[in-house]
């Protein structure tokens, strides 16, 4: 075992040890009835929950870092472009849906037809799991010459391109790796970018992997399976109020008002982080009730979470929050456990 493996381990040592007495500090808490207000055990949901949300995004975002580091293994010797061969493109910006038809040169990786060709990013895929596209570069960006990622109508996105305007074009042209969200054709992925060069040095193309972030399965199930009181729950939207966990409903609740006709969904967006409490004609028998909701936003994927509870219900939700409390840390654990296992993993991994 290598210093950096060891150090890893080490340092694995310690993130269990302070998660099981940060586990032992908040079981503590929750268990004392006179120290933990109910509306502090909201409040403490909504932070719990914002922490697995977080812990799953970094997870979620160190595999996609080291796919990309297998994914460059296959990718990064013999990238050529030949002038003396077209390919003709129909070409669509990914933002506006604009198209036009083009010819570029045909690309190359290790002598092997990469433009229009998808058994390179079909084989990678299969090694790392989430969607892989190979790029390249032309006047207006960053061209999908051959992809894994499809549209919504299934067909694979192959001639979308992402626009010379993007933070992840530039940051590819600074001959840097672009980790972090960012709009993949049709949604917003957790992904990660890297240059492909040329035996001269030139920037001609790009290496992409990359997971949606709904796809977080895992995450998705905790989420709609927790119950708040008797019929409290947390969900979670975007900024335009569009959902993207929910127990119950799908779509667009940003026009949501409450009995006084305040938007409130509108208020939690702007605040980003908080506290609410609003009058809610209860859906089982029409009565108007107080509903309090805290709410926190998570700025790596742009997300609100929200956690909602009629307020006569906020009475015995200890055991609810224990339960969340605790996934939190062992998720957090072996979240650390598997990133290790997945740089081991990537080490054994020949091109």
């Amino acid at each position: 075992m290598d210093f950096k493996s060891r150090l890893l381990s080490r340092f694995g040592i310690i993130v269990v040890i302070i998660h099981i007495a940060v586990g032992f500090v908040i079981f503590i808490s929750i268990s004392s009835g006179s120290t933990l207000t109910n509306d502090r055990v909201l409040k403490n949901a909504a932070d719990l929950i914002h922490s697995l949300a977080k812990t799953t995004y970094e997870f979620n975002l160190e595999r996609v870092i080291n796919n990309l580091g297998i994914a460059y293994y296959f990718t990064k010797s013999g990238v050529k472009v030949n002038e003396n061969e077209l390919i003709e493109f129909s070409v669509e910006n990914q933002l506006t849906h604009k198209k036009e038809r083009i010819k570029i040169p045909k690309m190359y990786i290790n002598k092997a037809l990469i433009s229009n060709d998808v058994k390179m990013v079909d084989k990678i895929q299969k090694l790392v799991g989430g969607t892989v596209t190979i790029f390249q570069v032309f006047p207006k960006g960053l061209l999908r010459i051959s992809t894994s990622v499809r549209k919504k109508s299934g067909k694979r996105a192959i001639g979308t391109y992402i626009p010379a305007k993007s933070q992840v074009y530039k940051t590819i042209m600074q001959g840097k790796t672009y980790k972090g969200r960012a709009f993949v054709v049709t949604d917003w992925y957790i992904t990660a970018y890297k240059p492909l060069l040329d035996a001269q040095g030139k920037i001609i193309g790009a290496i992409y992997v990359g997971v949606k972030q709904t796809n977080l399965n895992s995450f998705k199930k905790i989420i709609e399976s927790l119950k708040i009181g008797k019929s409290g729950y947390p969900y979670i939207i975007d900024r335009r109020g569009e959902i993207i966990f929910h127990p119950e409903i799908k779509g667009n609740i940003l026009a949501l008002k409450d009995i006084h006709g305040k938007k409130y969904i509108k208020k939690i967006i702007k605040l980003k982080n908080g506290r609410l409490s609003y009058y809610y004609k209860s859906g089982e028998d029409g009565v108007n009730r107080e509903k309090i909701v805290y709410f926190r936003f998570l700025k790596e994927m742009k997300w609100y979470i929200v956690v909602s509870a009629y307020s006569k219900e906020l009475f015995g939700m200890v055991s609810n929050l224990l339960m969340i409390a605790f996934i939190i840390q062992a998720i957090t654990i072996t979240t650390f456990f598997a990133l290790l296992i997945l740089k081991r993993s990537k080490q054994g991994i020949k091109p």
